[in-house]
């Protein structure tokens, strides 16, 4: 398993205690491991099983009893409401709770969110993959693997259209319930079938293998020394940068521990040693990082309390929890092409579609790296950055934002509608790992396309930056803000990586200045180097999506440029706020009554027409987002979405027309000072159910 994440759920079903012998559990909680008073409690009723917190839990075991109804003591317990025990035709039925954790298989979980849509359709069973469906324990006393769709009992969200599930028409908007397979009917889980499972957490964890940028970005251990190239027998520890060290080139060979004097990895990487990663951290421990958090308030709030409530926090930005995956750059090789016409060492093709860019790369045979790509990775052409809006597995084609800038590139010819072109730089790929964190251990990576090819010809872990070294100072605008006032790592090579060394550029509090944005670097870095600037950031906490109802009225427009309030402009624009003089920040009133609620947030067409006041006082020369706000209900989750207009500055103006255009997800288009900016619609998924 090299991505892994595991699941944590609070699973709840009903016991009849009377027909099934179990014991009785203070509050119904099977891994209780307390006192109660004026009763005896034994961890020894029931198989160690019944109490596990997952598969292998060979330990734990919950004190409970078994009743006795002429016990005074037992019968008060059976009276006291938190106890969860109620009556049926006379039998004792408990209410039980277990705390249970999935392991995950390799790579994203596809359902741990609840949802609320009222349909059987495939999305909805909760699974890590498209076979393997978590199974509910309740009553059982061994911890179940995983399940089979259809043959076992497994868990689904709440749907009317399960006729065969006991609980539906008792679910409501919080909790999974479980659907019968074949094998598996309704009693052989909990009396009645009541068996309900929580989402609590996904945490990520780290392998124990050795950590390398190319070969394995979750592993935690370190590397021995490579004696041939002067390394000295014995010597472990080290990590992947250092001089004389055995250097991996395969996934597999980050996992080849060994001892002694032989070279490989050296099965540390755990608590009380010694890790390999660039962040410190160990594959047994459990960081804040680590942990995305499932859980829904019970408060029943208005939707226009959690308007102002969500609001105030997407401007503070940093009290919101994002959760991103490890990015991962890989340069694109040349290959042959044979249409109508043989193409040699061709770099890419495209077509036009729409005022964006279709690219397609080896569409013949051989490495197909395209195909790793989702919606809003990236691709880098020309030392250009285009973001991927759509993808197209069939004909191995994606879509990119806007019009591909060829300059630097020969125009073989075209083929089958497709312009073919050779030469130029190096095509570059940044597309996501799935290792998940909340706070993210970032590496920004500074060269020329080419060196980067001759450096990690199978990629790194890190995201580009588009810029060209060269001769001359340059300010180098940073992909992300530090949330730390110190590097994590800086390293350099003018060798293509034959050799690696401190940078020689000190962050301090320049850059990593946990309260300024990224403070650029103003240095020259020569073309034959690369630099890799490492540090932590934070997750992205919004997501594009399509306009829906708006259910509360629309905020203020917000225009934003502040230093200070960076996270929204970086989550959503992927772009460092950098201004820290002001006036920077601040919110206008529309001109016009802007409707209010139950509407599509905007026109059907792509032009809202209804004016704000002029931004002109918000200046200076940094990456720049304005926007407004309402609360929409998706699938029984109040929603904060942000209509979102990015502004670019000329050395001038913004170019501001005091209008906005709308549209669903991302798009492009040209301000009145000739500029691309991105526009369109993000959301942010509140604590809040939609009662």
């Amino acid at each position: 398993m090299i991505h892994r994440q595991d699941l944590c759920i609070l699973e709840s079903f009903d016991v009849n205690i009377t027909q099934s012998g179990l014991p009785l559990y203070p509050y119904g909680n099977v891994q209780y491991g307390g006192t109660w008073s004026g009763i005896a409690l034994a961890d020894n009723l029931v198989a160690q099983g019944y109490s596990a917190y997952h598969v292998g839990d060979t330990v734990t075991k919950g004190k409970g009893f078994l009743p006795d109804l002429n016990n005074a003591e037992h019968v008060k317990f059976l009276q006291n409401k938190d106890n969860n025990c109620y009556s049926d035709n006379g039998d004792i039925i408990q209410r039980q709770f277990r705390i249970r954790t999935i392991a995950g298989l390799e790579g994203a979980w596809r359902l741990t969110e609840v949802k609320t849509t009222k349909s059987s359709g495939y999305g909805l069973r909760f699974r890590t993959s498209p076979s393997k469906f978590v199974r509910p324990q309740g009553i059982k006393t061994t911890p179940p693997s995983w399940g089979l769709e259809y043959t076992d009992a497994v868990y689904y969200n709440k749907t009317t259209a399960l006729e065969n599930s006991p609980t539906k028409d008792r679910a409501d908007d919080s909790h999974y319930v479980v659907q019968w397979g074949s094998q598996e009917t309704s009693n052989m889980v909990a009396h009645n079938g009541n068996c309900w499972a929580i989402p609590i957490c996904l945490v990520q964890r780290r392998n124990k293998g050795a950590y390398h940028l190319t070969y394995n970005v979750a592993g935690s251990d370190t590397l021995t020394a490579n004696v041939a190239q002067g390394g000295f027998n014995f010597d472990n520890g080290r990590k992947w940068y250092n001089s004389n060290t055995y250097q991996p080139v395969s996934l597999s060979d980050c996992f080849n521990v060994v001892s002694g004097s032989a070279e490989g990895v050296s099965g540390l990487g755990r608590i009380g040693t010694v890790s390999g990663r660039p962040d410190g951290k160990f594959y047994d421990v459990i960081y804040a990082s680590d942990v995305d958090d499932l859980r829904k308030s019970a408060l029943k709030k208005s939707a226009h309390d959690i308007h102002k409530e969500y609001k105030d926090r997407v401007s503070a930005g940093s009290t919101l929890r994002g959760r991103e995956a490890q990015p991962f750059t890989k340069p694109l090789a040349t290959y042959t092409l044979a249409y109508d016409t043989n193409y040699t060492n061709v770099r890419f093709q495209t077509a036009l579609s729409g005022g964006n860019t279709r690219i397609q790369y080896n569409a013949l045979s051989g490495d197909e790296p395209l195909s790793k790509l989702a919606a809003y990775d990236y691709v880098f052409i020309g030392g250009k950055k285009y973001t991927v809006i759509q993808i197209d597995p069939g004909n191995k084609e994606v879509t990119v934002l806007g019009v591909v800038d060829v300059s630097g590139y020969t125009l073989e010819g075209s083929a089958s509608g497709w312009n073919v072109y050779s030469g130029g730089m190096p095509v570059l790929i940044t597309y996501k790992v799935p290792y998940f964190q909340e706070e993210p251990t970032w590496t920004d990576i500074i060269c020329t396309p080419s060196v980067f090819e001759a450096t990690f010809p199978e990629g790194s872990a890190g995201q580009w930056i588009p810029q060209l070294t060269g001769p001359g100072t340059q300010v180098w605008n940073l992909n992300r803000k530090s949330i730390q006032a110190a590097d994590v790592l800086n390293l350099a090579s003018s060798d293509n990586g034959v050799n690696w060394g401190v940078s020689g550029y000190s962050s301090g509090s320049n850059t990593m200045n946990a309260l300024k944005a990224s403070g650029e670097p103003n240095i020259e870095i020569p073309d034959t180097y690369i630099y890799l600037l490492t540090y932590k950031t934070k997750g992205r906490f919004t997501s594009f999506t399509a306009r829906d109802l708006n259910l509360t009225e629309k905020s203020e427009v917000t225009a934003d440029t502040s230093a200070f309030t960076w996270n929204l402009g970086q989550s959503i624009l992927g772009k460092v706020q950098t201004n820290v003089a002001h006036p920077a920040y601040g919110d206008f009133p529309w001109l016009q009554s802007v409707p209010a609620y139950g509407q599509r947030a905007l026109d059907s067409s792509a032009l809202f027409t209804h004016k704000h006041a002029d931004i002109g006082s918000i200046t200076g020369a940094s990456p720049a987002i304005k926007y407004f706000s309402y609360v929409t209900n998706r699938f029984g989750n109040y929603h904060l979405d942000i209509e979102f207009n990015e502004m670019v500055w000329d050395g001038t103006n913004y170019g501001d027309e005091q209008v906005f255009y709308s549209i669903d997800s991302l798009s492009l288009r040209t301000n009145i000072n000739g500029d691309a900016e991105m526009f369109g619609t993000a959301t942010v998924e509140t604590e809040y159910w939609s009662y």
